[in-house]
């Protein structure tokens, strides 16, 4: 079934999260990054209105994921195992710092996303799109859309240390 933030034991769903969606956003992003600017060379006078501004805000929000990718994953993601290990993690400034800049992150990068949406035209291509242009249409949502996990930072061992039901849904 689906996964759901609750519905899984923290140390599990952060392995499924690096596993399966970062993944796949590390190995979607260049090829996408390289459609995108195809899409934008071959077709970007036939699109004024749309095709300059898609492309700008993915140069923006593609560079930013793979980082925010990094963050989790250097930072939040072992804070986080150590917390429902029962160890208290390694930073400085405990867990809520860096969920509150990941939340942050999530809100904006959700923004963008939304507007690429909007300006891609709920990813329907155009009729005479191209192959390529139909392939960034199709992907460009992709999983990049998942929900982002919504933890309460401020109180973390809640749900890292069992003391909710994480058994999968």
């Amino acid at each position: 079934g689906e996964l759901h933030a609750m519905g899984y034991h923290w140390p599990d769903l952060i392995d499924h999260i690096q596993a399966v969606h970062h993944e796949y956003v590390k190995l979607e992003l260049p090829r996408l990054s390289g459609l995108m600017s195809k899409v934008l060379r071959v077709h970007g006078e036939a699109h004024p209105d749309t095709l300059p501004e898609l492309a700008r805000l993915w140069e923006r929000l593609a560079p930013e994921l793979a980082l925010h990718l990094r963050k989790e994953e250097e930072i939040l993601f072992p804070a986080l195992q150590a917390l429902a290990a029962g160890r208290t993690p390694d930073l400085h400034c405990g867990v809520d710092g860096p969920m509150r800049m990941m939340e942050l992150e999530h809100d904006d990068h959700g923004e963008v996303l939304r507007r690429l949406h909007e300006l891609a035209n709920s990813y329907v291509p155009p009729l005479e799109a191209c192959g390529r242009a139909t392939e960034a249409h199709g992907h460009l949502p992709g999983r990049l859309e998942v929900e982002c996990l919504d933890v309460d930072a401020r109180e973390p061992q809640a749900g890292l240390r069992g003391e909710r039901s994480l058994d999968p849904v």
